[in-house]
């Protein structure tokens, strides 16, 4: 019982220690690829103390990991083996010493038997002098004839046989009382104390010296590990949040001025090309793979949206690592009571972008819905919008365009000049609800509805066909008609 519950504590260890160092290797290789990272973003988190703790950490598990393998080794080439080479030496002489028991019972059972063979050989020679006594009685008759003297001689026979035979079972007998008391009395008394001072003096021994032994290893592991148990907590008790960011805001400040505004001609322009969308400081020119996808069939089109979602997941999570690293510059700028337009422009495009990659996601959400005939996922909920979008910001009031007249009612599209009865018409794809006290405006699937303006940041202004409505759309859930 003793060696298995070693051997179950030798597993437990060994999977302990594995599952530490399984749960520090993701991490341990992510800092080894950030050793050589050049995005400065990535190399100033890299390089703060609540990282360099982390690090720190792991690599402190790996050697608590090494303590367990230790002593899992330990108690199996040392403790458990030399436990089993006791009980195995404990074995053989309690084997020996049932095997001299074996030979007593032997002896006795043998001395049993050849009582018993007495006791018959004296029984079959009473019933021959029986046999005499009575020829012999027989002879004796005067009306018979027979040999009287042949008769007297059996008889003397028989009898001197049963004598013979009635003391042979006597001393059997004795033979086998003096042997069954020696084997009661005195060998089997010797044979078991011989078993109980050796389990006593073997077997107890090598229990308590084997549970002894674990302990101490138990209690050198704990000894090891609490050194590097202070030493963690004094690494992380290190850990300054005010010195990462202000080391985070000296490497990831900008001198450089927000880029002038654009003009007209500028709009027209960017509208003919490809819009850009700005990620990490590098433009990266959007797309219409969502709309290609949905154009292929079941298998082929479902496993490229699968791909697509997992890459939009990266995207939107290193978007939102950048966003939540310029909300930190924000309040370390107006704490020291810095310029912060161009950090706020660089906020808002950060969650335009996010926002723009959500919705792309859930609109390969819905084609894969649409695929396996399940129930169409919830649509996104932000919760920020742009600026211009804002109930109540300047920029939310009508702009006149180069006409002189408000945008709702001669937008400029595409460098185009549109009068309402021109307006193009747009049928929505999803269902959308407007978030209160902002300019947008609810729709609902399959719905058609007029484009007033299309917008750069990802929203539309859009109105009602029966113009009960105006206001605000994203770009993704609506298609031109």
């Amino acid at each position: 019982m003793l060696n298995d519950f070693m051997k179950a504590i030798i597993a437990a260890e060994n999977q302990y220690a594995q599952a530490l160092l399984r749960a520090a290797k993701p991490i341990k290789d992510d800092f080894a690829r950030k050793q050589n990272e050049k995005n400065a973003f990535h190399k100033t988190v890299f390089d703060g103390t609540n990282y360099q703790a982390l690090q720190f950490c792991v690599s402190e598990v790996e050697g608590i990991a090494g303590l367990h393998t230790e002593l899992a080794t330990l108690m199996e080439d040392e403790i458990r083996k030399n436990f089993k080479a006791k009980r195995k030496a404990l074995e053989q002489f309690n084997a020996k010493k049932y095997e001299d028991i074996e030979k007593a019972r032997y002896d006795l059972r043998r001395s049993l038997e050849n009582l018993e063979k007495h006791e018959k050989h004296e029984d079959r020679t009473m019933r021959d002098l029986e046999q005499a006594t009575a020829q012999l009685e027989a002879a004796r008759d005067p009306n018979k004839k027979a040999n009287i003297e042949r008769a007297k001689a059996e008889f003397d026979k028989k009898t001197e046989m049963a004598h013979q035979a009635s003391a042979e079972r006597v001393l059997a007998l004795k033979e086998c009382n003096d042997l069954k008391n020696q084997h009661f009395h005195q060998t089997l008394p010797a044979l078991l104390y011989s078993i109980q001072k050796e389990d006593e003096s073997n077997r107890i021994e090598n229990v308590r010296a084997t549970l002894q032994q674990m302990l101490e290893a138990f209690k050198n592991r704990n000894t090891k590990m609490e050194p590097i148990l202070t030493r963690v907590l004094a690494t992380v008790s290190a850990i300054k949040g005010n010195q990462d960011t202000a080391m985070f805001a000296s490497r990831m400040s900008s001198k450089e001025l927000p880029p002038e505004d654009l003009d007209l001609k500028d709009t027209v322009s960017l509208d003919n090309q490809k819009r850009s969308i700005i990620r990490g400081g590098e433009k990266i020119a959007d797309t219409d793979e969502e709309k290609e996808i949905t154009t292929l069939g079941y298998k082929k089109g479902r496993k490229r949206a699968v791909d697509r979602i997992r890459s939009l997941d990266r995207e939107i999570e290193e978007t939102q690592k950048q966003e939540s690293g310029f909300e930190a510059l924000l309040e370390v700028s107006k704490s020291k009571n810095a310029q912060t337009e161009h950090l706020d422009q660089t906020k808002e495009s950060l969650n335009q972008r996010k926002m723009s990659l959500m919705m792309k996601k859930y609109q390969m959400e819905v084609f894969i819905a649409q695929c396996d005939g399940t129930p169409m996922p919830e649509a996104p909920k932000f919760t920020s919008l742009p600026s211009k979008l804002k109930s109540g910001s300047q920029d939310s009031q009508p702009k006149e365009s180069i006409t002189g007249k408000p945008i709702s009612e001669s937008p400029i599209v595409n460098g185009t000049q549109w009068t309402p009865t021109q307006l193009r018409m747009c049928r929505v794809l999803y269902d959308f609800e407007a978030a209160p006290q902002t300019k947008e405006m609810s729709v609902k699937q399959d719905e058609t509805i007029y484009v007033v303006q299309k917008g750069t940041d990802g929203w539309w202004k859009c109105r009602k066909l029966d113009q009960s409505d105006e206001g605000y759309v994203p770009e993704t859930y609506v298609e031109m008609c």
